[in-house]
């Protein structure tokens, strides 16, 4: 009787046990391997485990410092019911590698769970000299003739000529024959003789296909830019330099088990990197017409103008807000506003000015505010004259100038007399 007690109390205290661990979240980051060659792609995983994992929510990427991310993140799930008790993990997985030799530290990933934030430990990772497979892999030279033309970065513009002021936009798209695992794109062209705007792009492009001189390449769009000439003339557009990571197969080397680990399925693909250039570009810009009014200030697009005041009647020493409003497609940053004309006596403080910018559709479109806080500090009629702004219109090919209304405002004794 003694001893099925005690192994009853055992049980139970197991059963107690694993319940615990089922229930009980963990989150923790591992590595498919702890010590890697140079350039060879690895995977890093943060797992949490648990008994409702689905209910995880934000999941936040370390930081990988000087590693490569080639892919990621992707999430598996996998869940399983043992004696009535549901356990369960979901992981986030990527791809990477690292340039050099060298000692690398992957920071902590974060997910909220059930009301907390849990956090991994920081993961070590040692990257060695690249294998004696590697380093007798190809040289430099035969990577190149490898990639050959299966590579290359194409830059094309919307349009060939445009009046000064007036956006083109540059498209560029990277072409491939191979497998590409990762661009860089930190070093931007000078633009000289233009203003630039950056139109966003997804961080995965899409992936589409197209022919060129007769052979079929995967295309995506890596980057669009709206230009804007602050000059007529023959402008060149500087080629945009992007770094890419291109994944080859290891060459064969001498070793009599080469033939054997070089089967596809026990086969690892090499991360190569080399820089590209895209083509340059050429674009007329033409002036725009000499018959410009007096205040154009050089905008060019297509715009609406608006002005209003918060207040008509107020008191002497009561604020009053002007705010004038310049919408419309064009280089909404660099619109100068116009500026009113004020009664003597009314003080007027040097304006807010704020503006919003979209870019859909590779158009830039927006709108630029200047609010002025004025105070009339003598009683009766005050006017504020109507403001106008002029743009050239780009359809209509002349200057359209804008008139704000005429403002009265009634002012009567305040409590700041004299």
């Amino acid at each position: 009787m003694v001893m099925k007690n005690f192994l009853l109390t055992v049980l139970l205290m197991v059963f107690a046990v694993a319940r615990g661990i089922a229930q009980d979240p963990g989150f923790v980051a591992t590595a498919d391997r702890s010590t890697v060659g140079a350039t060879e792609q690895f995977q890093v995983s943060f797992t949490l485990s648990g008994a409702d994992v689905n209910s995880a929510r934000n999941f936040k990427a370390p930081d990988f410092g000087q590693l490569v991310v080639l892919s990621g993140p992707s999430s598996s799930t996998n869940i399983q019911i043992v004696n009535g008790q549901i356990t369960g993990s979901l992981t986030y997985s990527y791809a990477v590698y690292a340039r050099t030799p060298g000692k690398y530290v992957i920071g902590a990933a974060t997910v909220e769970y059930r009301g907390n934030t849990l956090r991994t430990q920081p993961l070590q990772i040692e990257v060695t000299q690249a294998s004696p497979q590697q380093q007798q892999g190809k040289t430099g030279q035969q990577e190149s003739q490898e990639i050959g033309d299966n590579l290359f970065i194409r830059a094309t513009a919307d349009k060939q000529r445009v009046k000064q002021g007036e956006q083109v936009t540059i498209i560029y798209k990277l072409y491939t024959r191979v497998q590409v695992s990762g661009y860089d794109l930190s070093k931007a062209p000078v633009y000289q003789g233009f203003w630039a705007e950056e139109i966003e792009q997804p961080r995965q492009p899409a992936v589409t296909t197209e022919m060129h001189d007769g052979k079929q390449y995967r295309v995506a769009t890596i980057r669009k830019t709206a230009l804007f000439p602050t000059q007529s003339g023959k402008l060149s557009v500087a080629p945009l330099e992007v770094r890419c990571a291109v994944q080859l197969q290891r060459r064969r080397t001498n070793d009599p088990f080469d033939a054997f680990f070089n089967d596809p399925f026990f086969s690892r693909l090499q991360n190569v990197e080399q820089n590209f250039s895209s083509n340059a570009l050429s674009i007329t810009v033409d002036p725009l017409p000499s018959d410009a009014p007096e205040g154009f200030t050089g905008a060019v697009g297509r715009f609406t103008m608006s002005a209003t005041v918060d207040n008509k009647e107020v008191k002497t020493g009561d604020p009053v807000t002007l705010k004038i409003t310049v919408s419309g497609s064009g280089n909404v940053k660099l619109l100068t506003l116009p500026k009113p004309t004020l009664p003597a006596d009314v003080e007027a403080y040097e304006p807010k000015i704020s503006e919003e910018i979209t870019r859909d559709d590779g158009i830039i479109r927006g709108r630029k505010v200047a609010e002025y806080l004025i105070i009339p500090r003598n009683a009766g009629q005050r006017f504020i004259e109507p403001v106008t702004f002029t743009y050239y219109d780009l359809e209509k090919r002349s200057y359209t100038p804008l008139r704000s209304p005429r403002f009265e405002l009634t002012i009567s004794q305040g409590r700041d007399a004299g």
